[in-house]
């Protein structure tokens, strides 16, 4: 891993590598960085959508991207855009009890918009993980995950793959939005961040897929695609 200086380092970082904040994968390390690179990368047109997990009944360390500063940098950016909207997903039993709240952060540009609201209609979480492969491969596609990274997750997981569930994954998003899923979908050119900070912190290798964590039996809520490794 290296060492980042600044938001502004992270930003110029990102920029100079957008892939590693996109494709998903395992090889990612601080899940708290890695988080702030994957904003960044929205902000820079990178990413359509980002899922943030705010809170679980279940899993303490969920949240703790949210105290990097860092990543509350990147979420306050975000929030400044006029070109990126938020939406909240509410995960919760059957009963109606709450088990889990994640921000979603996407691009005001279809197919992005309704693909979180698809998401956060779900109920899907960033610290949750797909029960079915077809959830897999829906989430993993509208978070910009790489093919072969979202399908090397879903045979770790010790689910079949095939050719059906791609087919009928990509019918699925072009019923919920017929637009392509273009990116970058802006051009920021020499734009710098509107918000400065200092802190010093380490990023790892590469962007991954999450907090790992099980669905609690019996729960609505659905995952995202895949898991990051914890430090």
């Amino acid at each position: 891993s290296r060492v980042v200086e600044s938001y502004c380092g992270l930003w110029e970082t990102v920029k100079g590598d957008p892939d590693r904040w996109v494709a998903g994968g395992e090889e990612g390390g601080a899940q708290e960085t890695a988080q702030a690179g994957e904003i960044i990368a929205l902000i820079q047109g990178e990413r359509g959508v980002v899922v943030v997990q705010l809170w679980t009944m279940k899993d303490t360390d969920a949240g703790n991207s949210l105290h990097n500063p860092l990543t509350l940098r990147a979420i306050r950016e975000a929030l400044l855009d006029k070109d990126i909207d938020i939406k909240l997903s509410l995960a919760a039993t059957p009963a109606g009890n709450p088990i889990a709240l994640s921000l979603m952060l996407h691009a005001k540009k279809a197919p992005f918009d309704s693909w979180a609201t698809h998401l956060a209609s779900l109920g899907v979480q960033s610290a949750l993980i797909a029960d079915t492969a077809e959830d897999k491969m829906l989430i993993g596609r509208i978070l910009g995950y790489s093919l072969p990274n979202i399908q090397e997750h879903i045979v770790s997981r010790q689910q079949e793959c095939t050719p059906e569930i791609v087919e009928s994954v990509s019918k699925e998003l072009t019923r919920i939005s017929d637009a392509p899923p273009t990116l970058p979908w802006r051009e920021i050119g020499d734009a710098q961040p509107s918000v400065k900070g200092s802190s010093t912190t380490k990023i790892p290798s590469k962007s991954g897929f999450g907090v790992k964590a099980k669905t609690q039996k019996g729960s609505k809520a659905k995952g995202k695609s895949g898991n990051k490794k914890k430090r």
